[in-house]
């Protein structure tokens, strides 16, 4: 199964300037290593050349998305052609998350299973965007746990898998 996981802000926003908008959130990004580590992470160009994004991120399968099939990524591997074919077979022999950017997440929204979001409190005047209606339109809230009066981490699972029988664990 492909998996999605991001932060955002109360509009939807996920990053400013190539870099998280909001203070440091320890929270958040525990949440995000203790999901991710020891499976495959799968980010456009954008996401790993972010400001501050450790490369690779360690303990996981790097893979980066770019239309460049020279680019390279030391650490990670490259795709730039016939990607959804190469996230299922990814998806086979290991859980994917798919982790940024917009341009991945909404290329992707409609063969992504699971995704989980934490929504910061405030809006942090971002320039990169998800968009939170389709996510409600396209998934179902099946958790939600507020950490902080400034954290809280949902799980939404497709509409397309609703009625079927599943387990929320990884």
């Amino acid at each position: 199964m492909i998996r999605a996981i991001l932060a955002c802000d109360s509009r939807g926003g996920i990053g400013k300037d190539g870099a998280l908008p909001w203070p440091h959130n320890r929270k958040d990004l525990a949440h995000f290593q203790k999901l991710t580590s020891g499976c495959t992470v799968v980010m456009g160009r954008g996401t790993w050349e972010g400001k501050g994004m450790p490369k690779p991120l360690p303990n996981r399968h790097n893979v980066v998305v770019t239309s460049n099939p020279d680019y390279l990524a030391p650490g990670a591997d490259v795709i730039s052609e016939d990607i959804l074919e190469h996230l299922s077979l990814l998806a086979k022999s290991n859980t994917v998350f798919v982790i940024g950017g917009s341009v991945l997440i909404n290329q992707f929204m409609d063969d992504i299973h699971f995704f989980h979001l934490t929504r910061i409190s405030g809006a942090y005047n971002c320039d990169v965007f998800i968009n939170l209606d389709e996510l409600e339109e396209k998934f179902v809230k099946i958790d939600s746990v507020k950490i902080d009066d400034s954290t809280q981490f949902e799980t939404y699972i497709s509409r397309t898998l609703h009625d079927i029988p599943f387990t929320t664990e990884l």
